[in-house]
């Protein structure tokens, strides 16, 4: 059963629109969250898919727990906030009567924005969308004509593609904002006075969640107890001893005794020729 409300942002600028649609879930589990952004010049056809989305989330049963969407009236200030680092799972962008303008901006954002799925919407069906879209990796076409019954088949299908993404990173909620770390980027996840620490490549993120819940949500069989407040991605082990294991960034973590012969015998079996066994 899922229940949402909708926030508005405060504070942007004229060409870009904020709105968030938080679905809470009663059911337990990692945090799946996605990001859309959805660009056009027409903000009553906007205001439209919006509404529709709301009403289709609703009943989307499946492990979403929090969409939220960023509204845009230009494409390319789009293009610079993706460039500046946000993430977004599903762009929704209305093609006008211009559409070489739009696809190379599209262009850009793909360079960037790699396997984030693409929805082209336009009311002009006599472009060819196919070879323009093709370029640009758009996911799917669609006519304002038909949108809001072409729309739940598209969405649907798209956040089905972006959960299985999803599994290669922990997304967890920071006061207003998303974050999504990649699994890969993961070192290893420590417990410190109440607060549980993922030490990542791109620096370190404390929360407020039980070391033994991050570690269920994460689910990934990378990920190893070496002692009972810290488990480490046995991707980023070079080497193991009878006290602790070494990290690629040459930290060292302390390996319980009671692990170790099990610690020993998962890493000689995932990699035996890039860790270094101990020296007696």
């Amino acid at each position: 059963m899922f229940c949402g409300e909708t926030i508005i942002s405060e504070g942007l600028s004229g060409s870009q629109l904020s709105f968030k649609f938080i679905i809470r879930s009663v059911r337990t589990g990692g945090i799946i969250m996605f990001r859309l952004a959805l660009c056009g010049k027409n903000c009553e056809l906007l205001e439209k898919i919006k509404s529709h989305i709301q009403s289709f989330v609703e009943t989307y049963k499946n492990e979403t727990k929090c969409i939220l969407i960023e509204q845009y009236k230009k494409l390319a200030s789009l293009r610079d906030d993706i460039v500046d680092g946000i993430h977004f799972d599903i762009l929704m962008v209305e093609i006008d009567a211009h559409p070489h303008e739009d696809f190379r901006l599209l262009s850009e954002i793909r360079k960037t924005a790699t396997d984030t799925i693409v929805i082209l919407f336009s009311k002009f069906l006599d472009y060819d969308f196919t070879r323009l879209g093709y370029q640009v990796g758009a996911f799917r076409y669609l006519s304002t004509h038909n949108l809001f019954s072409d729309l739940p088949e598209a969405l649907c299908t798209a956040l089905e593609i972006s959960s299985e993404k999803q599994r290669g990173y922990y997304t967890f909620s920071h006061y207003s904002e998303i974050i999504r770390i990649p699994l890969d980027d993961v070192l290893y996840v420590k417990r410190v006075n109440r607060i549980t620490m993922i030490k990542a490549k791109n620096g370190n993120f404390h929360l407020q969640l039980p070391l033994k819940e991050i570690y269920k949500e994460i689910n990934d069989s990378r990920f190893l107890f070496i002692d009972r407040s810290c488990f480490v991605n046995i991707d980023h082990v070079t080497c193991f001893a009878d006290a602790e294991v070494k990290l690629d960034n040459q930290e060292s973590l302390p390996i319980s005794h009671s692990n170790f012969t099990a610690i020993r015998s998962v890493l000689l079996y995932k990699t035996p020729n890039e860790i270094q066994q101990p020296v007696r």
